[in-house]
This record gives structure tokens, C-alpha cells and sequence, in this order.
């Protein structure tokens, strides 16, 4: 597969030239064609322009899950400025300090005046920080034609999007994506994908992770339709299908097996939906087959991170067990690899640390190019800290993350393999295995889990020994912590650092 070397707006212009009419963005009250979500995109850019946003501009971008995010965020990379997607939980100025870019930071686009709300609309503003002036800035319908007035000629390898990510220190770091690198994971993995114009995506996922910005522009790119849910309320969802017609939902599998089990219990139909394409966590074979029965669709499992967005991925003519019981094969774009601890790669079959090389990847963390050289070898690899097996038929198997690794006594304990055990029992609802110091053994596991509602009347004495009965001696836990909920970050995925911090230290 060959490399693409065009521009956002380049592409933008072509899919409306190609689909014009074309019903491509949608909400409870706005419907964008293809040809308006452009209009709106290059008038958003011509404004901006008139405010003095300029290439190379870092610009945070409160990110809410709407469409006037993702207008903005179009404007900004015609423009060649650098989108900082920030949480819209946080002000868009908090968020920069929070990630220590305030002093770098050209603008902030924000609507926070329009309240708390993580899906709001309009009351958008730009703040100049170096004038101190808030203009307010509102976004078009694109019902008129628009020609740009700015100069669309971009540097497609500088830093066009910033996504924060913790990963597994916690420790903010800023990746910075260039328009090259991120064009080319959308042709990447739409090689493998199967969205096609009658197909309709249910918009759950926040856009200031990679993998919400990523199914929008992979909308565009193929010419779906996306609806943006108001809410994550699960009756919200439910009719939303319904009435939209939604064919895809692409979310975290914990949420997509909570639509699941509300699908059985309300006795509803959803016969137009087809598929789901699930990232963010580890895949438990038992959670694919009940979303894929509850739901009748077909899951598509995908494996990737901010720096490299999709590395493996299965498609919807993949194997059952392809789809249930791997990642799928590594993406035609990246060069994947699997290493042992002095460098030499694994054979078939052996677990070893993932490392990738592709033009998809990203340009390195912002501004601190100490982390970008622990992160990317001097052959260009990116070193995941995921550790992962490839099996007789290429597929991949994801087994832990490296920095996550208990070493008791010697012996190597996966948590993500001790967690999936825990959920077989069916007694919890959620679990975090974690490592901490032990005198004797080096590190020891603990347990924090939340029960399932069916087993909230257990004594703990029986939850224990349901605990000691899946597990092989060297993997018991020395402690167990029960509590009503575990923390989650934005992302879906379980707050193990917040977990550490309350039971480990």
C-alpha cells in the first residue's frame, strides 16, 4: 500500500466534490451534507484567519462531542495551526496549564460558557492570549458558498493535532500528529474497515481521544453518516438507533455490552445494526460473543494508541475467530514486530514487547524530545510497552502491558490474564489487578473489583474463595478491596493510576 501525501482540506474538498449532497454529520437539530460540513469548515477558516490564527498557531480546542468540534478542528488544519484537543471537562486555558503548554498557546477556542455539558453547542468564543480579547465565534450552517480566503498550501509533516495521553504513568504527555501521519492511518485502516455511504455511526466516543477524532474523519473519508448522541444515557442510545437507523456503534466494550444487556432486557428490536468496532481495553472472548449475539453485529477489534493510531485490526469478512479471539493482523502500513528484553525478536507463538514503524505514526511528543527518544528507537520503532503474541495465522494477540508486569518470585504475572480469569466467575462486574512491594516476594497482586449485581449478597468469605478457586496459587491476590464502582478515565478505560493512589501506596 502506497503513502498519500495530500492535505485536510484537500481531502475535505474532494469528498465534497465527490458526495455534495450527502448527509454526513447529524444531531438532534442541525443535518450537514457533505457540501455544508465544507462550507461551514472554510468560512469557520476564513474567520479565524480574519483574528489572526496563522500556521503553526497552537490552539486549544475545548472538544466537545459535537459537531461544532469537529467544524473548528477542520478550520484550524486548513489554516496549518495545531489543534490541542482538550477535555471538555476542563476550561480550555485550565487544560493547557494542566498540560503545561499555557505559556505556548496562541488561542483557545471554548464554548464553557455554555455550561458543563460534554456534547454542548454554540456559545463558542476565541480568546486571543496575547490581547486578552474574546471574540465570539459562531459556527455556520454552510448554507451559502463560501470560497476560502486564506492560504490552503499546509505543511502536511508539521504538528497539526495534539492528543493527550497518559498511558500508564498518568503523567500528561502531549503526542503531536501531522497532517501526513494521520491521513494516512485514515486510508490505513479504511483498507480494512468496512463502512460504506448507507452505513450510520452512533457518535459516543469524546473527541479529545485519538479514537473519536478518528472515526469522524474516517466518516468523511468514506462517506457515512455520523449522529452525535446528546448524551450516553443508555435509553438516549437506545432510541437513537431506532430512529436513526444506526448501523455502527463504536465505542469501549464495556458500554457496548451495557446496550447489549439493556437491548434483552427492554425485549427491543435493533435490526439495523451490523457492526462494532471496539478499542481501549483488552477483548475478553466471552464479552465479543455477547455483544456480538445480544446486538447481532459483527465486532471488530482494533489495536492502537495515540502515537500510532491503529496497528492491528480485523475486518468485518474476518474469521469468528479472528474477531473473538485476537486483534486481528497488523495493518498493511505498519511494520510490527515483537522483541524480547536484549532487542531479538520473538519467534511465532513467544510473547515480547510490540513495536511498530509506520508513516502513520506520530511526530514525536511536543516539546520533549527526551520522552520522544525513550518512546522511538534509533531504527524508528515505537516501543508500546504492550506485550503481545503473534500466532500461526499472523493474528495478534495482546496479552499485558510491560510497565504492568508483576514479578513475583521471580515469575512474570499478567494482570490483564489474572482480570480475565476474575470475570469468568461472573461474580464481578469490574476488576483492576495491581502490583505492589512485598518484603519476600519482590511485588505481590492485590485486587480492587466491584460485584455483579447478581452476587452483591455474597459474604467475602465466598467471594474469596471464588477468587482462590480461579486462580493458580502464585496468582491469588494478597488483598482484596471491594468497593460500588471503579474510577474511569474519559476514555472508558479503568483509572488503575487513581486505584494505585488509594490502595497501593
Amino acid at each position: 500500500m502506497n503513502t498519500v501525501h495530500y492535505s485536510f482540506f484537500e481531502k475535505v474538498r474532494t469528498a465534497m466534490e465527490q458526495s455534495p449532497g450527502h448527509s454526513l454529520f447529524a444531531d438532534e437539530t442541525r443535518d450537514y451534507s457533505t457540501k455544508e460540513f465544507y462550507f461551514a469548515s472554510v468560512e469557520a477558516a476564513n474567520a479565524l484567519a480574519a483574528l489572526g490564527v496563522k500556521k503553526g498557531d497552537l490552539v486549544f480546542l475545548r472538544s466537545t462531542r459535537s459537531i461544532d468540534t469537529f467544524i473548528l478542528f477542520a478550520a484550524l488544519a486548513y489554516l496549518g495551526a495545531i489543534s490541542a484537543l482538550s477535555d471538555p471537562h476542563q476550561g480550555a486555558l485550565e487544560s493547557a496549564e494542566i498540560n503545561g503548554l499555557k505559556e505556548q498557546t496562541a488561542f483557545a477556542l471554548t464554548n464553557e460558557t455554555a455550561g458543563d455539558d460534554i456534547s454542548a453547542v454554540g456559545n463558542w468564543e476565541l480568546w486571543n492570549l496575547s490581547t486578552m480579547q474574546k471574540s465570539p465565534f459562531p459556527i455556520s450552517l454552510g448554507k451559502q458558498a463560501v470560497e476560502p480566503s486564506f492560504d490552503s498550501k499546509t505543511d502536511i509533516h508539521a504538528p497539526f493535532l495534539i492528543i493527550f495521553t497518559s498511558g500508564s504513568s498518568n503523567k500528561a504527555k502531549a503526542v503531536a500528529l501531522s497532517q501526513f501521519g494521520f491521513n494516512n492511518h485514515i486510508e490505513n485502516h479504511l483498507s480494512i474497515a468496512s463502512g460504506t455511504p448507507e452505513d450510520c455511526l452512533l457518535m459516543l466516543l469524546p473527541i479529545h481521544h485519538v479514537f473519536g477524532v478518528t472515526l469522524l474523519a474516517m466518516g468523511l473519508w468514506a462517506h457515512y453518516r455520523v449522529y452525535f448522541a446528546p448524551s450516553m444515557d443508555l435509553a438516549v442510545t437506545l432510541n437513537a438507533i431506532q430512529k436513526e437507523k444506526v448501523t455502527a456503534v463504536d465505542c469501549v466494550p464495556s458500554y457496548i455490552a451495557a446496550i447489549g444487556k439493556a437491548k434483552l432486557a427492554k425485549g427491543i428490536d435493533l435490526p439495523t445494526l451490523r457492526l462494532s468496532m471496539l478499542g481501549g481495553t483488552n477483548l475478553l472472548e466471552e464479552d465479543v460473543r455477547f455483544i456480538e449475539q445480544s446486538l447481532g453485529v459483527r465486532v471488530l477489534p482494533v489495536y492502537g494508541m495515540s502515537e500510532c493510531i491503529a496497528i492491528a485490526g480485523a475486518s468485518f469478512d474476518d474469521s469468528e475467530e479472528t474477531r473473538c479471539r485476537s486483534v486481528g493482523r497488523p495493518l498493511p502500513l505498519c511494520d510490527v514486530r515483537l522483541i524480547d528484553k536484549s532487542g531479538r525478536e520473538v519467534a511465532q507463538g513467544e510473547e515480547g514487547e510490540i513495536i511498530v514503524k509506520s508513516p502513520t505514526m506520530f511526530l514525536g511528543y511536543y516539546l520533549n524530545a527526551e520522552a520522544t527518544k525513550e518512546a522511538v528507537d534509533e531504527n524508528g520503532f515505537l516501543h508500546t510497552g504492550d506485550l503481545g503474541r503473534f500466532d500461526a495465522e499472523n493474528r495478534l494477540h495482546i496479552v499485558g502491558r510491560k510497565k504492568e508486569m508483576i514479578i513475583r518470585n521471580g515469575i512474570n504475572l499478567s494482570p490483564a490474564a489474572i482480570e480475565g480469569k476474575l470475570l469468568k466467575t461472573a461474580c464481578f462486574d469490574e476488576v483492576a489487578v495491581l502490583g505492589v512491594k512485598d518484603k519476600e516476594a519482590g511485588e505481590v497482586p492485590i485486587l480492587i473489583a466491584s460485584l455483579a449485581p447478581q452476587a452483591k449478597a455474597l459474604s467475602f468469605a465466598l467471594v474469596e474463595t471464588l477468587v482462590w478457586k480461579a486462580l493458580l496459587k502464585i496468582e491469588r491476590p494478597k488483598a482484596i478491596y471491594i468497593v460500588s464502582a471503579l474510577p474511569h478515565l474519559s476514555s472508558g478505560k479503568v483509572d488503575k493510576m487513581t486505584l494505585y493512589q488509594l490502595f497501593a501506596c
